[in-house]
């Protein structure tokens, strides 16, 4: 039986759909792009496997690895799937994704049931970055959401979840609830890389159980603004529930360039990526590889 979920953008998904060009950053692959092609290239086998974004929003990731798999001479390797649930980014999705002739296959299932996706005879590698997986409002959705994607990916799978700095959302809590304004640097996002410079982006509104972050910019000559409400995970929720759920290893990382320790609690990043493997050796492989790339990639004149 299909169990609905809500639809993360519900409240206004025409003008977030909208705005969302202008919220997304052309640099936020750069920052993505290194960690994501090496767990595709550590997920290739004998057979065709395939890459799923499960929260395809207007399609960049997917047309970011597209245009990467051709680059690299792997489209042979892979099909790529872009699952959305919201219609009307859906809709720009597979537009915009056609247009560029990649070719992608589109599915629109509910993350407590995965019906088309759990039918997929080899996903190797589930990507779900962003504020998405935040948008599951109970603990038992989070953790019947992990579930299934473990059941979906085949024996070497990967996950890539992404969520919020909680702490960082801690703090702005505290703030707003003094009647101050978020002046403070941790909460200027658009000097971020995955924001573009042309919109505004700022949580206005934080409790105990969610909070609502609002985008702000000019659309079409004209002020527009939208808003995303999300909901608060504790601390180590994410790292827990992909281990009850059966990944052998799980390697959290900060804003795609360093490691992630268990008990951060520091405002110097915005998301953490929560990668979780299914084979133990493949996540020893990576964390070989991230840490020659992370020491690399923070030096000076890198």
């Amino acid at each position: 039986m299909s169990v609905k979920i809500k639809n993360r953008f519900s409240e206004n998904d025409e003008n977030l759909a909208e705005m969302w060009p202008l919220i997304i950053s052309e640099k936020r692959w750069e920052a993505q792009g290194p960690v994501i092609m090496r767990l595709i290239k550590q997920s290739i086998s004998s057979s065709r496997s395939q890459i799923v974004d499960l929260c395809g929003a207007l399609g960049t990731e997917v047309i970011n690895i597209c245009e990467a798999l051709r680059e690299e001479e792997l489209s042979g390797k892979f099909d790529v799937i872009c699952n959305e649930f919201s219609p009307p980014f859906y809709k720009k999705a597979r537009k915009e994704i056609l247009k560029r002739g990649y070719p992608v296959n589109f599915t629109k299932d509910n993350w407590l049931d995965l019906s088309t996706l759990c039918e997929l005879p080899n996903v190797a590698l589930l990507l779900c970055i962003g504020n998405s997986f935040c948008s599951l409002e109970k603990t038992a959705e989070r953790k019947r959401a992990i579930e299934n994607f473990y059941s979906t990916l085949n024996e070497d799978g990967v996950l890539v979840i992404d969520e919020r700095n909680p702490s960082v959302i801690e703090v702005a809590k505290s703030i707003l609830e003094k009647g101050e304004t978020l002046s403070n640097k941790n909460f200027d996002y658009t000097s971020l890389p995955m924001y573009s410079s042309e919109i505004k982006v700022e949580p206005i509104s934080v409790d105990d159980e969610s909070y609502t972050y609002e985008y702000s910019g000019i659309l079409g000559g004209k002020v527009s603004n939208a808003r995303l409400k999300m909901y608060r995970l504790a601390i180590g929720e994410i790292r827990d529930l992909l281990i009850r759920a059966g990944f052998e290893s799980v390697v959290s990382l900060s804003d795609w360039k360093t490691y992630l320790p268990e008990s951060d609690k520091t405002l110097n990043h915005n998301f953490e990526q929560h990668i979780a493997f299914k084979n133990p050796e493949k996540a020893a492989k990576f964390k070989e590889w991230f840490s020659m790339f992370s020491e690399s990639s923070t030096k000076p004149d890198a």
